[in-house]
C-alpha cells in the first residue's frame, strides 16, 4: 500500500507542476546604425562639381589706343558686395583650399615695339566663412598659379552664395604701349577642394 501512496503523491505532484504557469523570460537586442560622410565640396544648387560664368570688359583701349583705367577695367568685371560673379560651394571639411590661376588677356598675333596684345589683371576669390571673416587667395597672371591654399576656417552656410570672384590691376608691361586690334580672351580657373 506504500506504494500505491508513494505513486498517488507523484501523481499530485505532477499535476500541481503542470498547472503551474510557466515562468516569464525577457530578450534584447541591438542594432548598431553606422555612416560616412566623405572629405567633398558641391556646387548648389546642382549638386555638381563646376561652376562658371563670364564677363565682357567691352572695348579695352582708350581712345589714344592705351589701356583703359585699371579702375574701369575692375568696375566692369564687377565688384565685391555688387555684380561680381559669386557661387555657392557647400565642403565637408574645416578647411577647405582654394587654387587660382589668372590668365591673361590675349589676342592672336605678335605685338610689335610699342603695342601690347597682352592684359595682365589679379584675381581675387573671396570665401565667406562661418561664423564669420573671409578666406582670400589671389593670382597675378603675370606670375605662376596659385596652389591651393587652405582658407582658415569652414565655408559659410547660410544659403546663399559664399564665393566671390574679382579682379583688378589691369596692365600692361608699358603704360604707354598701344593695344593691337583684336578679341581678347583670358580666363580665371578655379579650384575648391576639401581641407585635409
Amino acid at each position: 500500500m506504500n506504494k500505491y501512496l508513494i505513486m498517488a503523491a507523484l501523481g499530485a505532484g505532477s499535476m500541481i507542476a503542470m498547472a503551474a504557469p510557466a515562468a516569464a523570460q525577457t530578450v534584447s537586442g541591438n542594432v548598431a546604425i553606422t555612416g560616412t560622410v566623405s572629405n567633398k565640396c558641391s556646387v548648389l544648387p546642382s549638386g555638381g562639381s563646376t561652376f562658371s560664368d563670364s564677363r565682357d570688359l567691352g572695348e579695352l583701349a582708350k581712345v589714344d589706343g592705351t589701356l583703359e583705367d585699371s579702375t574701369t577695367l575692375s568696375t566692369r568685371f564687377g565688384l565685391a558686395g555688387g555684380s561680381a560673379p559669386t557661387f555657392r560651394v557647400v565642403c565637408t571639411t574645416a578647411n577647405p583650399t582654394i587654387a587660382v590661376d589668372a590668365t591673361e588677356l590675349t589676342t592672336a598675333g605678335a605685338a610689335p615695339a610699342g603695342y601690347s596684345s597682352r592684359i595682365d589683371f589679379v584675381a581675387h576669390v573671396a570665401a565667406a566663412l562661418t561664423p564669420s571673416g573671409t578666406g582670400n587667395v589671389a593670382n597675378d597672371s603675370r606670375g605662376a598659379a596659385t596652389g591651393a591654399t587652405a582658407i582658415g576656417g569652414r565655408l559659410a552656410n547660410n544659403g546663399s552664395n559664399n564665393i566671390t570672384v574679382t579682379a583688378d590691376t589691369f596692365g600692361t608691361t608699358n603704360s604707354t604701349d598701344l593695344l593691337t586690334a583684336g578679341a581678347y580672351t583670358g580666363n580665371i580657373a578655379i579650384v575648391i577642394a576639401p581641407g585635409a
